[in-house]
């Protein structure tokens, strides 16, 4: 798993996912995922649509990172999931705590409103 910024500004933080978010991927990358978003506080919109693997270290890591919103004030959108990634979020019942968008302008409408 990768984490990176493609998009920055005062109010909105764009990170895309890119690769296996299973044990050794989120192991290896969850410090940094963090730390490119949660001091920041502001909203922010998790980019997986390159996301190959979703195991349930990749939802305890978009668990955390949705509740880490709700306890500091910003909101986490979940952006356009492959079919098999979005089967597991839904069977996870994650849209429950996040939005889960199908694109980026979604997501910023989302955010806006």
């Amino acid at each position: 798993m990768e984490a990176k910024v493609v998009e920055s500004s005062g109010s909105l933080v764009r990170l895309e996912i890119a690769g296996r978010m299973d044990t050794v991927g989120v192991e290896r990358a969850e410090p940094r995922f963090f730390a490119l978003f949660a001091p920041r506080a502001i909203d922010t919109i998790l980019d997986l649509s390159k996301v190959t693997l979703l195991t349930s270290m990749g939802l305890r890591l978009l668990i955390a990172s949705a509740k880490t919103g709700l306890s500091k004030g910003f909101r986490v959108v979940l952006v356009a999931p492959s079919g098999a990634v979005r089967d597991v979020l839904d069977h996870a019942a994650i849209g429950e705590l996040t939005a889960i968008v199908d694109d980026v302008d979604a997501a910023r409408a989302l955010l806006a409103a």
